[in-house]
């Protein structure tokens, strides 16, 4: 691994070429964890700068010999940086999973991977397979059983699931060595951040969730994913949408 400042300034060199940023809250018995993740295109100039970073934050050779292996029909990339210190690399494949929609094939397929590494140097590869048009039946049970379960206020999960019609829930289930969970997308069903905010009412005052309630006054809530992972246990996290000035300040608290 680099030195924090040559760390950093392959971090920045990210800012500019990035379309998105996303900022996460996963919380479980163990605590809260923060995170921040670049959305980058699939170009030759964000592949370079991804990498880098990736090399500089000490990610192995194997795992990003994964990521490259795997790049082929991807549409876009991602970094995500924790506070906890562990490092992932995802790659999406939007517009395969839209062309085999169109196609009248709604079969599970692979929409997201993920390559993580550790604080200790382990490794966990993740595949999310997206579950197109998933019926009401098979994701709202389990998201008002997470959300009820995390302390929110039963009516205001009501409210809040209400735009998640089949069509705009876009509902993946993850598979990867000591884990098994889910991940829902709310970006196509435009859930105002009030709405979740008014849900975690009640547990305002909980760690981690002041700070999520600030985001969400600046940005809008973009997934909320759960389930049972090997190292942390049963957990909940929520992503909202933000932008460089949000993501830089992630990185100065980082160090």
């Amino acid at each position: 691994m680099l030195e924090k400042p040559e760390i950093r300034a392959r971090l920045d060199a990210l800012l500019p070429l990035a379309e998105g940023f996303d900022r996460s809250w996963s919380f479980s018995a163990a605590g809260v964890e923060e995170r921040a993740l670049f959305f980058l295109p699939p170009t030759r100039p964000a592949l370079t700068a991804l990498l880098a970073a990736a090399e500089g934050l000490g990610m192995s050779e194997a795992t990003i010999a994964g990521f490259r292996a795997a790049l082929p029909g991807a549409d876009a990339l991602g970094l995500t940086l924790a506070q906890g210190g562990s490092v992932r690399l995802y790659l999406q494949y939007w517009e395969r999973m839209v062309q085999r929609v169109l196609a009248g094939d709604l079969a599970p397929a692979p929409l997201y991977l993920g390559f993580k590494q550790f604080p200790d140097g382990t490794g966990r590869n993740d595949v999310y397979h997206c579950l197109p048009m998933a019926p009401e039946a098979e994701y709202r049970p389990v998201l008002e059983a997470a959300l009820t379960g995390f302390g929110c206020a039963p009516e205001a999960v009501a409210r809040l699931l209400e735009p998640l019609t089949p069509d705009r829930c876009i509902w993946t289930r993850t598979e990867g060595p000591g884990r098994a969970s889910w991940l829902a997308t709310l970006r196509r069903a435009e859930i105002p951040a009030g709405d979740l905010a008014a849900a975690l009412a009640p547990v305002a005052d909980r760690a981690g969730v002041p700070e999520l309630l600030a985001a969400l006054e600046e940005g809008a809530p973009l997934h909320i994913a759960g389930g049972e992972d090997g190292r942390k246990g049963a957990f909940l996290t929520f992503y909202v949408e933000t932008g460089a000035r949000a993501m830089t300040h992630f990185l100065d608290r980082l160090g």
